[in-house]
């Protein structure tokens, strides 16, 4: 309670007491004059027994009322525990009303005055706006993608929000935006900020056909008659000698980093110019045969360079840059499996080098999940490690840098550390910023 209203109560209060004080003086001088006449008056002659249970009638109606009133000026004057101020301090205010009353009236108004507080207007700055990477997305089951949010303005005082989707069944979505797509169907997520602003984004899940169609056959053979002409004229040069020699983050400006939601994580992280001006062309649920299918096929899944949709060989020959750190697969091995997704990966690497021949390739480990997930396609740990020792030779045989990102990344179970997972109750196998400091700094000892 403010000064102002404890004033105000004080005041109102005493005034009230001073008054049935007065009251009751009154009250008790003119009972007790009625008492002490009726006492000075003698009893007739025959009358005196009369009189006497008379007078001690009188006096005990007289004692009642006095007890009365006595109980009645104890609940005013707060000896009842009604009152919060104690009897030192009803005395003091009391005496100080008599002394005064008009200077402490005075003061009190003074008081009041003096202790009111003006409230500023607000300062705080709120969101009038938010959007989403995407408005419309199409998964497979078992695929995970992830939406951006757009905030304005940037320096809002609160940038907090949530989500909400309409079909659990169909999708579940991680606090940072990450989708998993869990069985066929459609849904509709909505970011929706703490200011009721919202933005949507509509979600169709299909199941993935591991028989492969025939179309997609056909952009395969095709593309497998492409890499074996090639491969015969083909020729890869050595790898470079890596010494384990740490370098500066300024090593990194003439690299390209090729990847899935996995490097999308890391692009964010490396906004603080952990990877100094490396460039990134990654996109969510992106694999090997997902990057080499034409920009127009419905399943193709392309980076976006200069806000356009590129294909990846022809954005690193625009780029110029010639260290390519590849991390891709693990959308391959859900779908195909190790040994497929390991072809898949040689004709992607094929088809970088024939618009850019002068390239060193790093191929990336595929990274683990956490231990306990169960999934109904080929992504599981055991798969993963297939996948990555096949790579690894692949990687001896044609030069390539094999970065062992996932030995650093793992438990001593081969699951990704607990303490690494942004979305341990989730997909199971983004990292959050200590597991991109643990990967960053693997790089800096593994490259030179």
């Amino acid at each position: 309670m403010s000064k102002v209203c404890v004033n105000r109560y004080y005041f109102f209060r005493n005034r009230m007491i001073k008054v049935k004080k007065k009251l009751t003086a009154i009250i008790l001088c003119a009972l007790l004059t009625l008492f002490s006449a009726a006492c000075s008056q003698a009893p007739a002659a025959g009358q005196e027994e009369s009189g006497i249970e008379t007078n001690s009638a009188g006096a005990a109606a007289t004692i009642s009322s006095l007890e009365s009133l006595r109980h009645i000026s104890d609940e005013s004057s707060g000896t009842n525990g009604q009152s919060s101020l104690t009897s030192q301090e009803s005395n003091a205010d009391t005496s100080s009303e008599n002394e005064n009353g008009q200077e402490s009236r005075t003061e009190n108004e003074h008081s009041e005055e003096s202790h009111e507080v003006s409230i500023p207007e607000s300062s705080e700055i709120d969101l009038y706006y938010i959007g989403l990477s995407d408005s419309e997305l199409e998964l497979y089951v078992g695929q995970t993608c992830r939406l951006e949010t757009h905030l304005e303005p940037s320096d809002a005082t609160r940038t907090d929000y949530k989500w909400n989707w309409n079909n659990n069944s169909v999708i579940t979505v991680e606090s940072d935006g990450s989708i998993i797509a869990k069985s066929a169907g459609t849904a509709t997520i909505t970011a929706e900020t703490y200011n009721g602003l919202t933005a949507s984004c509509e979600v169709t899940v299909i199941e993935r056909d591991y028989e492969i169609s025939d179309d997609i056959s056909e952009m395969s053979d095709s593309e497998n008659d492409d890499d074996e002409n090639s491969e015969t004229s083909h020729e890869y040069k050595p790898a470079p000698e890596i010494t384990g020699t740490r370098v500066d983050t300024d090593w990194f400006d003439n690299a390209v980093f090729v990847g899935d939601s996995i490097s999308v994580g890391l692009c964010n992280y490396a906004d603080d110019g952990a990877l100094g001006n490396a460039e990134f062309l990654a996109k969510e649920c992106m694999g090997f045969h997902s990057a080499m299918w034409d920009i127009d096929y419905e399943y193709a899944i392309h980076p976006i360079y200069n806000g356009v949709e590129v294909r990846i060989e022809d954005a690193i020959k625009e780029i110029g840059k010639d260290k390519i750190f590849i991390l891709l697969g693990m959308n391959d091995i859900c779908s195909w499996g190790a040994d497929e997704t390991l072809d898949a990966m040689k004709d992607f690497t094929d088809m970088i080098l024939d618009k850019n021949p002068n390239v060193t390739i790093y191929i990336q480990s595929v990274t683990p999940m956490v231990g306990g997930k169960t999934r109904e396609d080929y992504l599981n740990n055991e798969n993963i490690e297939k996948y990555n020792e096949l790579a690894k030779q692949v990687c001896e045989e044609r030069g390539f840098v094999y970065l062992d990102i996932a030995s650093v990344l793992s438990d001593e179970y081969g699951n990704l550390r607990a303490d690494y997972c942004s979305d341990i109750n989730g997909a199971g196998f983004h990292f959050n910023r200590a597991g991109d400091d643990a990967w960053v700094e693997y790089l800096k000892t593994h490259v030179e």
